[in-house]
Parts: C-alpha cells; structure tokens; sequence
C-alpha cells in the first residue's frame, strides 16, 4: 500500500510526457533586449538573450520600454 502513490504518480508522469510528445512542438523565438541611443536610434547593446516558446514570448513582448535621460531599451523576438 505504501508503494501506491508513488507508482501511481510515476504512471502520471509517463502518460503527461506521452502526450507531450504527440503535441506540435510549440512555436520558439530567439528573444532579447536592446539598447538603442535616443539621439540617433543607435543600438548600442544587445543582452538577455534567451530562446523562449508559446506565452513566454506574447510576455516577453509586452514588457513596456524602458527609457533613460539618453536611451531606450527595447524586448524584441526573431
């Protein structure tokens, strides 16, 4: 009886990741932030990069920009 739960749990497990495996894979993006200069629009740095799918990516874009005395940074995604 004390084994139950625990292989009840393990055969959750398996079927979850079956049925993850039969799914699409998700669509995935390459996505970062940039630094742009505000003067001319320059990128000057380009960091946080990350490769992110499905939600995360609508999340990513929706950060609002931050911007500074002198520049702007921006979350984008290829």
């Amino acid at each position: 009886m004390k084994y139950l739960i625990p292989v009840s749990f393990l055969f959750l497990l398996v079927l979850s990741c079956e049925k993850l495996a039969e799914e699409d894979t998700p669509l995935c993006n390459d996505c970062y932030n940039v630094t742009y200069r505000l003067s001319d629009d320059t990128p000057i740095d380009t960091t946080n990069e990350k490769t992110l799918c499905g939600g995360d990516i609508i999340n990513w874009k929706t950060i609002p920009e931050e911007t500074t005395d002198s520049t702007v940074t921006r979350y984008l995604c290829d």
